[in-house]
């Protein structure tokens, strides 16, 4: 079982007030990913001003093919998820449960081509088996 953190409130904050969603969106980081995320955020501040706009627009359900989209191939991957800001892919797992949608982010990969290598279809494969257990 991994464990999922709560998206820190200054990526949400700014957009919180904007937004009147009918389902509730949550927003997660995967705890082993979650320094290489701020890291990568942190050091550009560009890309982290675009990932908190993919956010904006999951949260108010406006997302197009080229911000957000499914990266599923089979019944595994049918959750997995792919957040396209700059050149960069962040693989996300959407749960939903009891009108509630949480959307965990787990890893990113920088975008080369438009096919998807043999290497990133077994990471999706493997993200689609993942199960998770949220802090608050």
């Amino acid at each position: 079982m991994r464990v999922a953190k709560h998206l820190p409130d200054n990526y949400l904050s700014e957009i919180a007030n904007l937004i009147d969603t009918v389902l509730k969106i949550d927003f997660y980081v995967d705890e082993e990913y979650e320094d290489d995320l701020f890291n990568l955020l942190d050091e550009n501040e560009v890309l982290k001003k675009k990932f908190k706009r993919v956010i904006y627009l999951v949260r108010i359900g406006k997302t197009t093919q080229d911000t957000y989209r499914s990266v599923a191939f089979s019944r595994r991957t049918k959750d997995v998820y792919e957040m396209k800001v700059k050149n960069y892919r962040f693989l996300c797992k959407e749960i939903r449960r009891s009108g509630e949608k949480r959307i965990v982010t787990i890893t990113h990969i920088q975008k080369d081509t438009k096919k998807m290598r043999t290497t990133t279809r077994a990471l999706v494969t493997r993200i689609g088996g993942y199960d998770y257990e949220f802090e608050k």
